[in-house]
Formats: C-alpha cells, structure tokens, sequence
C-alpha cells in the first residue's frame, strides 16, 4: 500500500493503526461536509492528539486536513450547481459555507471561474 510507506512510525502495525484512523476522519469529512467541525474533532475519530494527526494526514495525502474538506466541499458545489436545479445560496449553505461571497470566492480560487459559470448552458468549465 503506497499511503503506508508515507506514515511515519518504525512498525508495520503501528503505522496500519494510524492509517486507519486517518480513513476513518477522511470517512467523516465525506460523509458530513457541512459539518462544521474541527481539526481536534477530527483527530479524535482518528484516536490522536491534533498535533499528530494534522502531520499524519498530511504526510499521507500531502495536503492539510482543511484544504482536503475544502476540496471536498468544492467540488460537492460544483455537481450541485451543474444540475441547474439548486440555487447558489442553497448550494453554499449544504457545502458548509457561511455566505455567497465566500462560497464564490473560494470556488472561483479553485476552478478559477466563478459559479455561475458551473451552470448548465453557461459557457463551461
């Protein structure tokens, strides 16, 4: 498995541990992404400190735990959004977002066009 060899602990059972508890906290984030919970919520579905989980899951997937759930979050918006069905607001409320003007920040950071854009029958993405 490629994402052990990125844990960092000197015994194979050790590191399948951590491995584990970083899925189950991945698990989380996908299955509530607008929860609105934290690093240390998530370390403790993981069983560990913060400090170590924040290095842990970003050894083994190389980004941070936030910039993962943003991504998430993100790219859930943009599904939604190319349905034409959900109205942007709507869709920045079930993402997790406070308020449009983040939503579209971000989402224009990301995909570097804004929402509107993600639309049915707008020029594409």
């Amino acid at each position: 498995v490629p994402m052990l060899r990125n844990v960092k602990a000197a015994r194979s059972s050790t590191r399948k541990e951590i491995l584990r508890g970083l899925e189950r906290a991945r698990m989380m984030m996908h299955d509530d992404l607008a929860g609105q919970y934290d690093v240390t919520a998530m370390a403790h579905t993981a069983g560990m400190s913060p400090f170590h989980f924040f290095r842990a899951f970003r050894s083994v997937h190389h980004i941070t735990p936030h910039q993962y759930r943003l991504g998430l979050r993100l790219d859930h918006a943009r599904r939604l959004l190319s349905t034409g069905i959900t109205p942007a607001m709507e869709v920045a409320v079930q993402c997790g977002f406070a308020d449009l003007p983040s939503f579209s920040k971000a989402f224009k950071k990301r995909f570097g066009v804004p929402p509107s854009y993600a639309r049915p029958g707008s020029r594409r993405m």
